[in-house]
């Protein structure tokens, strides 16, 4: 982990070995990486409890909660080089979006450990503000700078909203992953492949198109 509470993204222990596709050499640290990292050091805490995992855990709550926080959403990474916090809109993972609903799966069972309100209304305000970007047909737009729904981010989406619900009983959210979860359904071909991203302007009834691509 960095002093920061962050998890280095891609920190290689080959000696030398760089990589521009997100490697920490780029000095950046990413808020959903951070928290996966730090959701599986609680999952390992809470059956085998241990003082370093636990302040890990606490480091990467402050980090994500203080550090990446803007404005009730949480920034996608922060520059060790800048000491700030960052966003690009070349790529859905570098930009703030519905995405980060899945870092509810730490914040959630953090609180759940630690019974403080605070924790919780950071759960809470975090998915309150994912489902808020949910569009009228169910999507979620995850590339904001042309309006696409990439499958990948936006299944990440449903699934922060159904943990919440699940852990916090909050009906809202599980009708939103709901109707999220049908217009996914829209990539499945006749044939079983599935498109991987939505854009607009193409064919289908609703005036997109899916188009297959990898992610």
């Amino acid at each position: 982990m960095h002093p920061s509470g962050g998890v280095k993204t891609r920190y290689y222990l080959v000696k030398n070995y760089k990589t521009p596709n997100y490697s920490f050499d780029s000095g950046y640290i990413y808020a959903f990486d951070t928290a996966m990292a730090a959701y599986g050091l609680l999952q390992l805490h809470k059956i085998a409890p241990d003082p370093k995992l636990w302040r890990a855990a606490q480091d990467a709550h402050r980090f994500l909660t203080r550090t990446l926080k803007v404005r009730g959403t949480i920034a996608p990474y922060w520059d060790n080089k800048t000491r700030r916090s960052g966003q690009n809109l070349g790529k859905w993972s570098d930009q703030p979006g519905s995405f980060h609903a899945k870092l509810a799966l730490f914040l959630v069972d953090y609180y759940r450990i630690t019974g403080v309100e605070a924790d919780r209304r950071e759960a809470v305000e975090l998915l309150d503000a994912a489902a808020a970007m949910q569009q009228k047909d169910g999507r979620f737009i995850t590339n904001r700078s042309d309006g696409s729904t990439h499958l990948h981010p936006h299944a990440y989406t449903l699934e922060g909203l159904l943990y919440g619900a699940a852990m916090l009983g909050k009906k809202s959210w599980r009708e939103s992953a709901r109707r999220g979860l049908l217009w996914s359904r829209k990539a499945v071909s006749e044939n079983g492949s599935v498109s991987a991203i939505y854009e607009h302007g193409g064919i289908a009834k609703d005036g997109a198109k899916l188009v297959n691509a990898v992610s």
